[in-house]
Formats: structure tokens, sequence, C-alpha cells
């Protein structure tokens, strides 16, 4: 089982959010998934935490599935990722 939470962020963000802490290193992921009004996207809010004083080692990944229809845009665009030596944009 993992916890989850419905939101509502206040840039308009409306879904659901879920969040475990892995076993093995003791990391955290939380993922949030949701829609804007008035908008055809769906956005999705990944954060890996390291709640430990050590470097620990942690992979993951995020697959996306959907039928591919004529004019279908996938668009997979990164706001800002994070990195223990600070912020890439």
């Amino acid at each position: 089982p993992v916890d989850y939470a419905f939101l509502e962020d206040e840039d308009g963000l409306r879904g659901v959010e879920v969040s475990n802490v892995e076993q093995v290193c003791r990391m955290k992921w939380s993922v949030k998934i949701g829609l804007y009004p008035g908008k055809s996207l769906i956005a999705t809010r990944v954060r890996l935490y390291n709640r430990t004083e050590m470097c620990n080692r942690y992979y993951y990944w995020a697959n996306t599935a959907l039928y591919a229809t004529e004019g279908l845009e996938f668009i997979c665009d990164t706001a800002a990722a994070w990195t223990w030596r600070g912020c890439t944009t």
C-alpha cells in the first residue's frame, strides 16, 4: 500500500498525490498526477527525497502509455531538476 491524497494546488492543478518510503535505503518518493482547468494535458510532478545524511542511489523511471492517433502530440517538458549539487533547469 502507498499513501495518497486528493489535491487542489494554488496554480489550479487538481488530482492525486501518491507517495511511499522505499525500504532498502529509506528514500521517499511522491508523484502528483492531475489536470489543469481549461487545458487538455496531464501534469505529472515527481519528487525523490533522500531522508538520510548519506548519499544513496535511487533508480527511477516513468512510463507513459497512450493510443497513437492521428494528430497526437506528446510533449515531455522538464521544468527543473535538482541534484545533490543544486538545481539545473
